[in-house]
């Protein structure tokens, strides 16, 4: 198979997903069309899927109850006289995110 790297055509497009339909994997396909394989997914993939970004979880009321009162608690003990730090927070709280999600 010579490499192609031209666009898939509508006809193509259209063959290839009735193919799937009747049950053909994308391999087979990319065969039949003399096509790479990634090209056959690429344009049997559901568009928008892929952009689909979910991004970090919120943290929840009872989570950042736990990381202010470890806050407030580091802070007492440190009496002004040392950094504190979003690691140290999230250490003390025990909560399970990136220090990315502290910040506001």
């Amino acid at each position: 198979m010579e490499p192609s790297y031209t666009h898939m055509n509508r006809a193509e497009i259209l063959l290839a997903k009735r193919w799937t339909k009747a049950g053909k994997s994308p391999n087979a396909i990319a065969i039949l069309l003399d096509r790479c394989p990634k090209t056959v997914r690429k344009n049997l993939a559901p568009k928008g899927a892929a952009a689909t970004r979910v991004g970090r979880p919120k943290m929840t009321e009872t989570e950042y109850a736990k990381c202010d009162a470890a806050l407030n608690l580091l802070q007492l003990k440190a009496k002004g006289a040392k950094e504190i730090t979003a690691a140290m927070v999230k250490k003390k709280s025990g909560v399970k995110y990136c220090c990315h999600s502290f910040h506001t």
